[in-house]
């Protein structure tokens, strides 16, 4: 009679065994907790944008704002980007959120003249990423008609004055 060791399914079953034995000493030690890219960030000090456009809905309309150039000696050339853009070119779920934020900021109250050029700002990425534009409808709290009362009255209380 043959050996169990020397018959093939009895290896087989010994290396099962060996291995099951190996698992069982490795399952006692603990498994180290995963870190998301945003808490080991968050844990170094470092912040993400869209951390702090999640915290505050409108900051990516205020950086869009900052980043929206109209001075002649600033302004792109024909086929260059506006730092803006660039900035929305980074990423579609970037974009998206940017884009929520920038819509978010319609409402901060601003002198006629620059509610006039965040309006412009705002048609142009509209027309820029007209995909995201509409994707954000449904995450945004303000809507198209809300921005426009405000920045209509914006306009009249310049007239008034």
């Amino acid at each position: 009679p043959a050996s169990a060791a020397g018959l093939p399914g009895a290896r087989t079953c010994a290396m099962a065994a060996k291995r099951k034995a190996t698992v069982k000493s490795e399952d006692q030690f603990e498994t180290p907790q995963k870190l998301s890219r945003r808490s080991e960030a968050l844990c170094d000090g470092h912040v993400c944008l869209l951390d702090v456009q999640q915290a505050v809905p409108d900051f990516a309309g205020l950086l869009a704002d900052y980043l929206w150039c109209d001075d002649e000696d600033e302004t792109p050339q024909e086929g260059q980007l506006r730092p803006v853009q660039e900035m929305l070119l980074t990423g579609r779920s970037a974009q998206l959120q940017l884009i929520v934020g920038v819509k978010e900021a319609r409402l901060i109250d601003r002198p006629p003249m620059h509610a006039r050029r965040y309006a412009i700002m705002c048609d142009h990425l509209n027309m820029t990423f007209p995909d995201a534009w509409r994707a954000s409808k449904k995450l945004s709290f303000t809507t198209t008609p809300q921005a426009d009362k405000k920045f209509v009255q914006a306009l009249l209380a310049a007239l008034i004055k």
